[in-house]
């Protein structure tokens, strides 16, 4: 499995997180732990495929950072749910 963390900087015209999380994907999900910041996690997908297809709902001045991430190598203060996800994901 792949971690990418996706952020995003809203700088035009409110563009709603169903639109953006829908860009995203569901393959096979993501968790949003802050307004502007999620963790995806994909079999197949490039931080390029996801980043191109989130520019495409974003407005013309937002922007976009998709990151690898290394899982196994991670620390943070997440919610329990998302620190949850991660390992079911990462465990599938």
């Amino acid at each position: 499995m792949n971690f990418f963390h996706v952020g995003i900087g809203f700088q035009g015209p409110t563009v709603s997180t169903d639109v953006v999380q829908n860009a995203i994907g569901s393959e096979p999900g993501w968790a949003r732990y802050a307004p502007n910041c999620w963790v995806v996690a994909s079999r197949v997908e490039t931080a390029q495929t996801i980043a191109t297809r989130i520019r495409n709902v974003l407005a013309e001045a937002d922007t976009v950072f998709v990151v690898s991430i290394d899982v196994n190598n991670s620390f943070g203060y997440l919610h329990k749910q998302v620190w949850d996800w991660i390992k079911q994901q990462a465990d599938a």
